[in-house]
């Protein structure tokens, strides 16, 4: 990327005459490479968003991945700190600096996932370049990042407070309770609903995302069952259908009917995890929601257009149909099916030349 960027900034274009007449030139230069990641280049949090591809110590292409086999690293790290710091005569300086390391380091990822929890893909263009500049991470990617922040923040990371660490360098040395405080700056920068109940379904967290979606402080959530948020009926299907499958797999997705302190209903894509206590034991569980509600309208609107078209088409007069982009039959009514003399059954998927005479249907497909 250096060679490429000194190359645009200084290489001397002799048919260039002047500053303005290199412009064609460097453009060129420009769009020949801006599919290839290698040649990005985008400041973190510029233009307001922090893309998940453009980030401090991160090279690769998959910040969850990236960031597991880090976690693991410093797992084999941190117990032998003590051992690999300390020599006889000389005190606990050292031990400090490299444990505060680790830690800004378990920090470091962490940032590197949360960037994919409603991130956006940036690609500036110019206006003759096809495409969006910026686009929404995808769906799964998020969720997978929600995964791996349950299971690495949400769930106290034990393994960082040694206790022959801080015997020897007290117990906020190094920064650790900054981890506490970190856990709760993410819960709140998180824009999407973040729960936590224990077991009982007794709230335990509730960020700021939770208080937005559902109108409901957290000083009025904390410690009531999660059962408010819920409609009857849905929390029916909650403790027969999602909570056994949850216990059973340590993870279930759904769609869901809630309701907010005002009485109204509104739509979640809901990820349920399990949190784990320091033995490994369950110790409570994890809610990830975003709000679906305009793309339910979205699909209900749909819907009932196409409930309404269908009904249309099956009681006119006159034969009608509807074909795909390939020229299939994907509706069609009776009175059409009649003047073919084919059932309806035996025109959907079909062409028209699979059930007209040859030329006849080659002729309606043309046209």
């Amino acid at each position: 990327y250096d060679r490429y960027a000194v190359n645009w900034g200084y290489r001397i274009i002799p048919d260039a005459p002047t500053p303005e007449d290199e412009l064609d030139t460097l453009d060129e230069w420009i769009v020949a490479r801006a599919d290839d990641r290698m040649y990005k280049y985008l400041p973190q949090g510029g233009l307001g968003v922090s893309d998940p591809r453009a980030q401090t110590e991160d090279m690769g292409d998959d910040p969850v991945r990236a960031s597991e086999y880090g976690m693991a690293n410093l797992r084999r790290i941190v117990p032998s700190l003590v051992e690999w710091t300390t020599k006889p005569g000389e005190d606990y300086t050292d031990l400090a600096e490299i444990y505060g390391e680790a830690l800004g380091q378990w920090n470091r990822y962490v940032g590197h996932v949360l960037t994919l929890v409603a991130g956006v893909h940036v690609d500036l263009k110019t206006a003759d370049q096809d495409g969006a500049v910026f686009d929404g991470v995808a769906r799964e990617d998020q969720k997978r990042a929600m995964g791996w922040l349950a299971r690495e923040v949400f769930e106290a990371p034990v393994w960082l407070n040694q206790p022959e660490i801080l015997a020897r360098i007290g117990p906020n040395g190094g920064g650790f309770a900054a981890v506490s405080r970190r856990q709760a700056q993410i819960l709140d920068q998180i824009h999407d609903s973040v729960i936590s109940t224990d077991l009982e379904g007794c709230v335990t967290s509730w960020n700021k995302g939770a208080e937005r979606l559902s109108g409901y402080t957290a000083a009025e959530a904390m410690g009531r069952h999660i059962s408010f948020v819920y409609f009857e009926d849905e929390m029916d299907t909650v403790e027969r259908d999602q909570i056994p499958a949850l216990m059973a797999t340590g993870k279930f997705d759904t769609e869901m009917r809630l309701r907010r302190k005002s009485g109204e209903a509104y739509y979640m894509h809901l990820s349920l995890s399990l949190l784990h206590d320091s033995a490994g034991a369950v110790a409570g569980m994890i809610g990830y929601s975003m709000d679906i509600t305009e793309r339910k309208a979205a699909e209900d609107a749909l819907q009932e257009s196409r409930a309404l078209l269908d009904s249309y088409i099956a009681t006119a007069p006159v034969g009608m149909a509807v074909f795909d982009s390939e020229m299939r039959y994907t509706n069609i009514n009776q009175s059409l099916a009649d003047i073919n003399g084919v059932s309806i059954e035996n025109h959907i998927g079909k062409r028209p030349r699979d059930i007209l005479p040859a030329s006849l249907g080659l002729a309606v497909e043309k046209r």
